[in-house]
């Protein structure tokens, strides 16, 4: 749980840097380069790195509902269930806060954008399935 957490994490740091990068945001410490050869080659890194660690939450996020669902039939209790919905829920927020910094390098790769316009709507629904049995299951159960 930590690891997920952590990774989650840096993926928004990740995202909030990319961001400023492209001055999308304004941070408290705002990056400065030599020229501009060298913004555009850490863009580059930021762009792949932020990618990758996109790639991890959305991948992540649903294997883990997809885990919780092959559960289910062999009485995983409310609680667990409740808990692989929320780090589903944390992971799809850190997914989407890179996919926010990263809109122009989706707009440069549209090949890119399309796979992951489908894993994403996959992830929307296995997610909104685990919420509403969340609720179905938090009705029955006495918290």
């Amino acid at each position: 749980m930590i690891a997920f957490v952590l990774t989650a994490s840096v993926t928004i740091a990740a995202s909030l840097l990319t961001s400023s990068v492209y001055g999308d945001i304004n941070l408290l410490w705002k990056p400065r380069f030599k020229n501009e050869a060298s913004r555009r080659r850490w863009l580059r890194v930021l762009d792949r790195f932020t990618l990758s660690l996109s790639d991890q939450q959305l991948i992540t996020g649903t294997t883990g509902l997809l885990i919780g669902y092959i559960k289910l039939p062999h009485g995983i209790s409310v609680y667990h269930f409740s808990l692989i919905t929320n780090l589903a829920m944390f992971s799809c927020s850190a997914h989407l806060a890179s996919v926010m910094s990263l809109t122009r390098y989706f707009q440069r790769n549209p090949q890119v954008a399309w796979l992951r316009i489908c894993l994403m709507i996959l992830f929307a629904l296995l997610l909104s399935i685990s919420v509403y049995f969340w609720s179905l299951l938090g009705r029955k159960v006495r918290w």
